[in-house]
């Protein structure tokens, strides 16, 4: 068990490394929840900025509900993913 929890951590501590290095290249901040500005947000304020993402699936389609605004999509792009990760998923995964 103890492996796994490790293995989330360093999950996390990478997303927190990609998004901080992209917005350092970038010479911008990140606006994270309570209106904060962040050049350097945590691994916790980002899973948080993504709690707020909903998928909603009806029949094949999907669709993405974001209460939070674009910078929870930016900072999916900042760590080097798109919002096509929420809406395609691989083949299997339902």
């Amino acid at each position: 068990m103890s492996f796994v929890f490790q293995l989330a951590l360093l999950v996390a501590a990478y997303l927190e490394y990609r998004v901080r290095k992209s917005l350092d290249q970038e010479e911008s901040s990140l606006i994270l929840p309570g209106k904060r500005k962040s050049t350097n947000p945590t691994a916790r304020a980002l899973r948080e900025m993504f709690d707020y993402l909903l998928v909603v699936k009806q029949g094949s389609d999907r669709a993405l509900i974001n209460y939070q605004g674009p910078e929870v999509i930016r900072a999916l792009e900042l760590a080097g993913f798109g919002k096509e990760i929420y809406l395609f998923p691989p083949h299997g995964s339902g």
